[in-house]
């Protein structure tokens, strides 16, 4: 599965763009909102993972943008963030697949986006 990661630490970055590739999957790594678009409109990929709390455009307004957008095939986004599980209801009405809490440890988050790889390709 290709998958755009979209986190302003650098850290964060490197551990899950190790572990996703450490899975098979093919990860493009960038630090905010404004580049994940850019990516996105030079390649689609099946699944964005995004944190939420990002300086500049947060993962909700990335999420929303997404969604208002054509980019040729349809993806899933699922948002990261340190908020509680109230804020899942916020994630989804932005448009959001699928909410996960931080911290999640890199082998969890691969574990938890397994089943959106068989979805990837259903039209959202």
């Amino acid at each position: 599965m290709t998958i755009l990661l979209v986190d302003d630490s650098a850290l964060s970055r490197s551990l899950l763009t190790a572990a996703l590739s450490n899975a098979g999957h093919h990860v493009r790594a960038v630090a905010g909102g404004r580049q994940a678009l850019e990516a996105l409109r030079q390649a689609p990929c099946q699944l964005v993972l995004c944190d939420w709390e990002m300086p500049g455009m947060d993962g909700l307004e990335l999420c929303r943008l997404i969604r208002r957008q054509e980019f040729g095939r349809p993806m899933r986004v699922v948002l990261l963030s340190a908020h509680g599980c109230e804020d899942a209801a916020r994630a989804l009405a932005a448009g959001a697949d699928a909410f996960l809490t931080k911290p999640i440890s890199p082998a969890q988050l691969v574990e938890r986006i397994g089943p959106l790889e068989h979805a990837a390709g259903e039209h959202l």
